[in-house]
């Protein structure tokens, strides 16, 4: 109805949503940063790494997903003075929609190189079927075994 579509994932094959994977890659880097030292603090971080992530400039939209969201960047020091204009709730309006398109249109754009990069690297998998038989890797899988050696690589 909206246009959602629901794609499964786990711990050991999270790759279901690129887009979330890369953000949570940018900020396990800025935790590491951050927190590399003091590693039980790092709660503390998150409202920064929150700061930096919503005013990072997207190489595909040209824009900060704050600026995306409200129209504009917001002052973060000091000595950066906010706009004084005081834009009607129309003219914000316009605004914000015209911003909103041209991140659509950027992101669709960047969407379809990422998408022909990974086509280009990764040739398409096995398609299977419910009801087909396959094997399931037990590298993951804690099964109660003696010896993990001596036990079977797929069941």
């Amino acid at each position: 109805m909206i246009g959602t579509t629901s794609s499964l994932s786990s711990g050991f094959h999270p790759q279901t949503n690129g887009q979330t994977e890369r953000a949570n890659q940018q900020l396990e880097r800025f935790l590491r940063c951050f927190a590399g030292e003091h590693q039980r603090s790092w709660a503390r971080y998150l409202v920064w790494a929150e700061l930096s992530n919503n005013i990072h400039t997207s190489s595909a939209t040209n824009l900060s997903p704050f600026e995306v969201c409200y129209g504009y960047q917001p002052p973060v020091f000091e000595h950066q003075e906010p706009e004084v204009e005081f834009p009607s709730a129309q003219q914000l309006v316009r605004r914000c929609r015209r911003l909103w398109n041209h991140a659509r249109i950027a992101i669709r754009k960047a969407n379809t190189r990422y998408t022909t990069q990974h086509r280009r690297r990764h040739p398409p998998g096995r398609l299977f079927h419910v009801g087909d038989r396959v094997y399931l890797s037990t590298r993951n899988i804690n099964l109660k075994t003696d010896s993990k050696k001596l036990t079977a690589r797929f069941i």
